[in-house]
C-alpha cells in the first residue's frame, strides 16, 4: 500500500473545503451586490424622474435649447449614464448628447420618460426624453471586488491552512511519528522492553497521555506473552524429551508398572492399531481382553457422549499428526478429546507423541484414566458444600426473622399445595406464588432458596411436575 502523510491529505482537505466555501460565499456576495448595483441604478432613474424631468420639460416648453443641453450635460456626468435623448412630440429627434468613449453593444439599461407641460391646468404633451444607462462599470467594479474577495480569501485560507498543518503537526503528527518508530524499534529479545515517553506538558490529561501508556502498556503485555510462549515451549520441549526418554526404556521395571497401575496404558502408530505392549488395567476400563490390533478409534469411542463428527475429526487429526514434527501435533491436539463418557464411566485421555531420532511422530502414547469415583465424590462435596451455606444463610436471620420468613412461606407452600392437589389447578396464580415465595427468599438474604425455587419454578412452567408430589413443610 502506498504511503501517504496525514498531514498532506489534511492539508490538501482543509483548501479544498476552505476553496469551496470561499466560492459559496463569493457567488453569494456577488449575488447581493449585483441586486444592489441594480437597486441604486433605479432609484437613480427614479431620482431622475422627480426632480430633473419636470426642470428639462419647462425648459423644452420655452424652447431653450442652450439650457436644455446643458441640463442634459448635468444628467450625463452621473455614473453609467452614456446617452439623453430628446425627442419631440412627432418623434423627431430635438437633442441627443453621448459620454465619450461609451459602448452600445451589450448591458444597456433604457427608460423613456414622457415630457409633459401643464400649463394652466392643461397638460401639454411636449415629447419624449430617452435616457440610457450601461451596466457595464457595474459589472467592472463587481469583477474587481470578485477578485479582491477570491484573492484575500485565498491568502487567508493559506494561512489557516499552514497555521492548521503546523498545529496539527505539532499536537498529534509528531507524536504518531514518535509511536511508530517506538514500535518499529520494540526488539522482543531484549531482556526489558523499553518506554514510550512523548515528553507532552499539559496541566491536564489527554489522549496523548492515554495513548502513551496503552502503547506502553500494550509493549508490556508483548513481552510478558513472548516469555510465556518462551517458557511454555521450553516446558513442551522437555516434556516431549522426558516422555520420549521414559518410553524408550523398555525393562522389566516398565513391565511391572503396566501390570499394576490402575491406569489404562497403550501406545498407537500410523494404522491407528492399538500395539501390544499395554497396561493390565485397559482390559477392565474396555470390559475386554480382545482389543490388540484393532482400531482405536472403533474401540474407544463407540457407546460414547462424543459425536459422529466429533469421532472423524479426531480420526482426521491422528492421521495428519503422523510422520510429522511437534509443531503438527501442537496444533491439531485441540482435537483429540481429553474426557469423555462411556456408560456409567467419566475417563480423562492423554495423548503424547514419541519421536523417532529425525523428529517425527512416530508412536503417541495414550493414557486413559477412570475419575467417575474422583467426580462422585467432587459433586457430592459440592452438595455438602450447598447444604452448609443454606445452613449459614439461616443462622445469619435473627429469630424473628426466622419465624416471620417460616410463617410467610408456610402460608404460601400450602396455598400452592392446594391448588396442586385441588381440580382447579391455576397455573398462572402458582407462578405468581412460586415468585412471591422466591422474592421472600431473596429479601432474607436466603440465595440456596431463590435458586431451588427458581428451579422448580422452571419445571413447572414446563409441565414437568409430579402431581402426587406433597408440598407441606416439615416441621
Amino acid at each position: 500500500m502506498v504511503f501517504r502523510s496525514i498531514s498532506k491529505r489534511m492539508l490538501l482537505l482543509v483548501l479544498m473545503t476552505s476553496t469551496v466555501i470561499t466560492t459559496v460565499l463569493t457567488i453569494i456576495s456577488f449575488y447581493i451586490d449585483y441586486d444592489t448595483e441594480i437597486n441604486l441604478l433605479e432609484k437613480s432613474f427614479a431620482q431622475l424622474e422627480k426632480t430633473s424631468i419636470k426642470t428639462m420639460t419647462e425648459t423644452l416648453y420655452l424652447y431653450d435649447l442652450n439650457r436644455l443641453e446643458g441640463q442634459m450635460q448635468g444628467l450625463l456626468n452621473i455614473n453609467d449614464i452614456i446617452k439623453i435623448s430628446i425627442y419631440s412630440k412627432n418623434n423627431k429627434k430635438i437633442r441627443e448628447i453621448t459620454k465619450p468613449g461609451a459602448k452600445f453593444e451589450n448591458y444597456l439599461l433604457v427608460r423613456q420618460y414622457p415630457l409633459v407641460y401643464n400649463e394652466a391646468g392643461n397638460e401639454v404633451f411636449l415629447g419624449n426624453m430617452s435616457i440610457v444607462a450601461t451596466k457595464l462599470n457595474m459589472y467592472e467594479r463587481l469583477f474587481w471586488k470578485v477578485i479582491y474577495l477570491f484573492l484575500s480569501q485565498g491568502v487567508k485560507t493559506l494561512i489557516v491552512s499552514f497555521l492548521i498543518l503546523y498545529i496539527f503537526n505539532k499536537m498529534i503528527t509528531r507524536y504518531l511519528l514518535m509511536s511508530r518508530k517506538f514500535l518499529k524499534n520494540v526488539d522482543i529479545n531484549s531482556e526489558e522492553p523499553k518506554k514510550l515517553y512523548f515528553g507532552h506538558r499539559s496541566m491536564y490529561r489527554d489522549e496523548l497521555n492515554d495513548l502513551e501508556d496503552e502503547l506502553n502498556k500494550l509493549v508490556g503485555n508483548l513481552f510478558s506473552d513472548f516469555k510465556m510462549i518462551k517458557s511454555l515451549n521450553s516446558e513442551l520441549e522437555q516434556r516431549v524429551k522426558d516422555r520420549t526418554a521414559e518410553l524408550s526404556d523398555k525393562n522389566l521395571n516398565m513391565k511391572a508398572m503396566l501390570e499394576n497401575i490402575g491406569l489404562g496404558i497403550f501406545t498407537i502408530g500410523s494404522d491407528l492399531k492399538i500395539r501390544e505392549n499395554h497396561s493390565t488395567y485397559l482390559m477392565q476400563l474396555l470390559e475386554n481382553d480382545n482389543f490388540v490390533g484393532k482400531d482405536v478409534i472403533d474401540t474407544l469411542f463407540s457407546e460414547t457422549n462424543i459425536s459422529i463428527g466429533g469421532v472423524e475429526n479426531i480420526r482426521n487429526a491422528l492421521g495428519l499428526i503422523f510422520d510429522e514434527n511437534i509443531n503438527t501435533f501442537s496444533i491439531n491436539k485441540h482435537l483429540l478429546p481429553i474426557e469423555f463418557r462411556k456408560k456409567n464411566m467419566i475417563i480423562e485421555l492423554d495423548w503424547s507423541p514419541i519421536f523417532n531420532s529425525h523428529g517425527l511422530v512416530e508412536t503417541i502414547l495414550i493414557v486413559m484414566k477412570d475419575v467417575s469415583a474422583l467426580r462422585e465424590l467432587h459433586y457430592r462435596a459440592n452438595n455438602q458444600k450447598k447444604k452448609i451455606e443454606m445452613i449459614d444463610q439461616i443462622l445469619n436471620l435473627s429469630l424473628n426473622g426466622f419465624f416471620k420468613f417460616y410463617n410467610e412461606a408456610y402460608l404460601i407452600i400450602e396455598e400452592i399445595n392446594e391448588q396442586i392437589v385441588g381440580e382447579n389447578l391455576k397455573k398462572e396464580h402458582i407462578l405468581f406464588k412460586l415468585h412471591t415465595l422466591k422474592g421472600t427468599s431473596l429479601v432474607n438474604g436466603l440465595n440456596y432458596f431463590v435458586e431451588s425455587i427458581h428451579e422448580f419454578e422452571s419445571c413447572f412452567k414446563n409441565e414437568s411436575i409430579i402431581s402426587n408430589l406433597d408440598f407441606y413443610p416439615q416441621t
